[in-house]
């Protein structure tokens, strides 16, 4: 019978699909021949009453199904779980943009590493979720002394046009990296400790490939025996991203994509401290674009050097090639 206690089989409206729906449900009987409910009323079904959830007490459901209480709101509401994955990533408020150059030669290979020579390092701020503030005039630029290869070469002092001079009158990479952090401390990127500053909001290290960090700066201070500041786990291929935006493959190096955005490189190109500013117009102008930076290209186990997210760079590569 319906709710109304009229026969199914008399009812004007009943159906082969009601009568299914209405009849109790099958158990499954276990190994151990305890019976086993598999599955809940429909909600909604002509006969089920649902009962209120703060009730004192629960309803009978009517006819055959007497045996079961009605399902509360509370039963039938959809349940999903909330993982962590699901929440959105807010984007970057800042990237830290570097482009070192280093020791090379186009004859021989440098021995035992490729050491940096310029350190250099521009902030992109970004207002909002699409549009940049600014490529901010405040920035860290070093010349660094190597320490196996002392002497420059031709080939170096050409490509970078930094003399032996300078490098001779520079501090070694050690100094220069402290100068750095306290350079990002400064500005309330990093704490005490070379973590990074949450407060600050999230940020990243930028570079035109994986060899800035990933190559030269790992190798060096592991032939150095320096530890790899904890702020340095990940950073951005601006490189990687240019490419994927625009679907136009970065050919021609930095200065060429610069000019494919309509715009002009400024300054000599090779000299770090003008590619990092370049490269982070780059940046502004594809967060203008609609680019939105919420997630590094790489990381990097600081205890052991190795890069995941890509296959890592070889070691000697920037010697080979000398730097971008």
């Amino acid at each position: 019978t319906d709710a109304d206690g009229m026969p199914l089989e008399e009812h004007p409206k009943a159906s082969l699909a009601s009568a299914a729906a209405l009849a109790p449900r099958q158990h499954d009987v276990g190994s151990d021949d305890h019976t086993v409910e598999t599955e809940a009323p429909e909600v909604g079904v002509r006969g089920v009453e649902v009962a209120s959830a703060d009730g004192p007490s629960r309803k009978r459901l009517p006819g055959p199904w007497s045996f079961m209480n009605a399902p509360t709101q509370k039963d039938i509401a959809p349940k999903r779980r909330r993982l962590a994955f699901d929440k959105p990533i807010p984007d970057f408020a800042a990237l830290v943009v570097m482009d070192f150059e280093w020791t090379a030669d186009n004859r021989r290979k440098m021995l035992p590493c490729v050491e940096i020579i310029q350190f250099p390092a521009v902030v992109v701020r970004f207002d909002g979720r699409w549009a940049p503030s600014t490529v901010l005039d405040e920035h860290f630029d070093s010349f660094v002394r190597p320490r196996f290869n002392p002497t420059l070469t031709d080939f170096s002092k050409q490509l970078c046009a930094i003399s032996q001079a300078e490098v001779d009158a520079a501090p070694e990479l050690d100094v220069v990296l402290k100068s750095f952090l306290a350079w990002l401390q400064g500005l309330g990127m990093i704490l005490p400790s070379g973590a990074k500053d949450e407060r600050f909001g999230r940020w990243c290290f930028a570079t035109w490939s994986d060899a800035d960090i990933g190559g030269t700066l790992v190798s060096q201070l592991q032939t150095y025996g320096i530890e790899m500041p904890s702020c340095f786990t990940d950073w951005v291929d601006l490189k990687q991203l240019f490419q994927r935006h625009y679907k136009h493959g970065p050919r021609g190096g930095l200065q060429r994509c610069v000019e494919h955005l309509g715009m002009q490189f400024e300054g000599r190109a090779h000299n770090g401290l003008v590619d990092a500013r370049n490269t982070a117009r780059i940046a502004a102008h594809m967060a203008r674009d609609g680019f939105a930076f919420s997630r590094p290209t790489r990381a990097l186990d600081p205890r052991t050097g190795r890069m995941f997210g890509s296959a890592a760079p070889k070691r000697d590569a920037p010697a080979a090639r000398g730097p971008d």
